[in-house]
């Protein structure tokens, strides 16, 4: 038996949406926090003839959202898109949910697009918001697009054929002119880009299937053996490998849950390299993955332990050249 009270519910919920209490529930209050910009880059981010995309990632913020700095600032909004991938309640209910789509509604810059897939503690079986309808949880999430197992493709701004700048970092960009291969530049006409994302949620978990050809897949469960803690999906991880095997896996894939193992690992298919902790990582400068390489981003942003207390990591910023993303869906159409 568990005692009764508030603490004996959060017990509750915890046991029940998958995560087991241990002695040491939290050590919140030793953690050092940190909570600058984690600055990610594909191949040559700052090239002189390349726009960027810039997607802001997040996970695990459990209702403290408030206590994160206002999202980096980029200089095409119309380019970005915010990735939110899951547990941004604690309990799951409405009013929580509630107050997350405000805060997301406030934003100081309009995106492309707000993404979100729910986590444990938002579809768990005491969750009140597991309980609405689709329609209902997309009301109560105005403010963005709720992904359950779903594909969406993003529509960016327009390629323009006048320079623009990929800012990638705190003072830093490049003067760009349009990016030739997008179709921008040398007087072509000027088109939008897109971005393929698949999200899944929580509750899909048991029955998901990742489509070859996205971009970004967003879990919140991370696949087994990277920056996992030893809790990660093993058939996640098996469909991940089968993909990349035949050149059909996401270039990004965001998740969370596993809050100690926050971080991220540039890797090649299908063999991953060595991972790289957000602790370990400067404030300003980007680190650029080698062209043809993937990445994988554990952006769980909340204390490490059972239960969380406070925020300890900031956002996580990934600039993707332009033309390494439609080099990619061009490959995969072939």
């Amino acid at each position: 038996r568990v005692p009764g009270g508030a603490q004996a519910q959060d017990t509750q919920l915890l046991i029940a949406s998958g995560h087991i209490p241990t002695a040491q529930m939290d050590d919140s209050s030793a953690q050092a926090v940190c909570l600058a910009p984690v600055y990610l880059a594909f191949g040559p981010a700052a090239a002189d003839s390349d726009l960027c995309v810039t997607l802001l990632l997040l996970s695990d913020t459990h209702c403290m959202h408030h206590e994160l700095p206002p999202p980096p600032c980029v200089e095409r909004p119309d380019m970005t898109v915010l990735v939110h991938a899951g547990d941004f309640t604690r309990k799951g209910s409405v009013a929580e949910v509630e107050a997350f789509n405000t805060w997301l509604g406030a934003l100081p810059q309009p995106y492309a697009a707000v993404l979100v897939v729910a986590g444990n503690h938002c579809q768990g079986p005491f969750c009140e918001f597991a309980q609405g309808t689709r329609e209902q949880q997309s009301t109560w999430l105005s403010a963005a697009t709720l992904l359950h197992d779903d594909s969406i493709e993003v529509t960016l701004g327009v390629v323009a054929a006048s320079p623009a700048r990929c800012a990638i970092g705190p003072g830093q960009g490049s003067d760009v002119d349009g990016a030739d291969s997008a179709g921008g530049g040398n007087g072509a006409a000027p088109r939008s880009a897109t971005v393929r994302v698949h999200g899944s949620g929580w509750a899909a978990r048991t029955r998901r299937k990742i489509p070859p050809g996205v971009d970004v897949l967003v879990t919140h469960d991370p696949p087994a053996g990277l920056l996992d803690g030893g809790h990660g999906d093993a058939d996640l991880a098996s469909q991940l490998d089968a993909l990349a095997a035949g050149g059909a896996a996401p270039l990004l894939h965001v998740f969370g849950h596993v809050h100690e193992a926050r971080g991220h690992c540039f890797h090649h298919s299908p063999v991953a390299a060595g991972e790289v902790d957000h602790d370990a990582v400067g404030d300003a400068d980007p680190l650029e993955g080698e062209i043809g390489c993937r990445l994988s981003v554990n952006a769980a942003v909340a204390n490490d332990g059972m239960v969380s207390r406070t925020v300890v990591r900031g956002w996580t910023v990934v600039t993707l050249p332009l033309s390494r993303l439609i080099l990619q869906q061009h490959h995969q159409q072939q």
